[in-house]
C-alpha cells in the first residue's frame, strides 16, 4: 500500500469510455497517491509494472516563489516520487527525467539508490523561441532504466546534446506540433517506445505529451494537479472523436 496523508484518487477520464480514441487517460490528483487503489482492492494498484516509458518533467512543477527558494529547491529537489515510480515500470522499461541542471547530481544518486540503471544525461538547448526570461537555456534529461532497456536509442553514442538537427535526422515521421519541445517529445517517444506501448506522465502541466502519444498510437496516462488540464484533455478527446466520426 502506498501511504499518504492526503486523499487519493479522483478519476476523471477513462480510456474505456472513449472506444474510438483509446490512447489517452487523465487522472486529477497527486502522483503516486492517485494510483493507489489498495483500499478498494487490497492490492497496491492495478498498474504495477505496467509502463514502458515514464516521462517526468520537473522543470515547471515548482510552487516555490523567490529566487533563493527556487535555487534551494533546484539543488535539493523532492525525489521521494522516484521509488514509487519504479513500482509502476515494466522490466526493461525506461524513465526520462526533465530537470534543472542544478538537480542532476541529486537525481542520479536517487535513481541508483532506487535500483534503476542510470545511463546518461542529455542536455536540451532551447532555441530563442522556447526560452523565457524566467527559464534556463538548458534542460537536463536524465535517462535511467529498470534492468537492461529494450530500446535501441540511436543518439546514445553520438552526442549528449539534443538539438534540432539531431531530431530532424533521426525522426522518420513529420514533426507533430509547432514548438521545438513538441519535436523533442515526439523524438523521444519514437526512440524509446513502439506503437501501443504505455507511457506515464506523472506531473502533467500541459497537453503536449498527451497529444503526441495520441497521434503516435501510444497509450498515455497523465496525472495533473490542475482541473483545467483535465478539461483541456476532455476537449482534445472530443476533437479526436469528431475527426474519426
Amino acid at each position: 500500500m502506498i501511504k499518504s496523508p492526503i486523499s487519493r484518487k479522483t478519476n476523471t477520464i477513462d480510456c474505456e469510455s472513449f472506444t474510438h480514441t483509446p490512447y489517452l487517460s487523465v487522472l486529477h490528483g497527486e502522483f503516486p497517491w492517485c494510483l493507489d487503489n489498495s483500499e478498494e482492492t487490497s492490492d497496491s494498484g492495478d498498474l504495477i509494472s505496467s509502463f514502458d516509458l515514464v516521462i517526468a518533467d520537473l522543470t515547471n512543477n515548482s510552487k516555490t516563489t523567490g529566487p533563493q527558494k527556487k535555487l534551494r529547491e533546484k539543488c535539493h529537489p523532492n525525489t521521494s516520487w522516484i521509488s514509487y515510480t519504479e513500482l509502476f515500470m515494466k522490466e526493461h522499461s525506461s524513465i526520462l527525467v526533465f530537470s534543472p541542471l542544478e538537480s542532476i547530481g541529486t537525481y542520479v544518486n536517487v535513481l541508483l539508490e532506487t535500483g534503476l540503471s542510470y545511463h546518461t544525461t542529455y542536455l536540451w538547448q532551447k532555441t530563442r523561441q522556447e526560452k523565457s526570461d524566467s527559464s534556463d537555456p538548458f534542460v537536463a534529461i536524465l535517462w535511467a532504466s529498470k534492468g537492461t532497456p529494450d530500446c535501441v536509442v540511436p543518439f546514445v553514442t553520438e552526442t549528449r546534446l539534443i538539438n534540432s538537427s539531431l531530431i530532424a535526422n533521426n525522426s522518420p515521421l513529420p514533426v507533430i506540433g509547432s514548438s521545438e519541445k513538441s519535436s523533442l517529445l515526439q523524438f523521444l517517444i519514437q526512440s524509446f517506445t513502439k506503437a501501443d506501448m504505455l507511457v506515464l506522465e506523472p506531473f502533467t502541466s500541459d497537453l503536449e505529451l498527451m497529444s503526441i502519444c495520441q497521434k503516435l498510437s501510444r497509450y498515455c496516462l497523465a496525472i495533473s494537479r490542475k482541473r483545467s488540464i483535465v478539461k483541456q484533455a476532455e476537449r482534445l478527446l472530443l476533437e479526436s472523436l469528431q475527426q474519426t466520426a
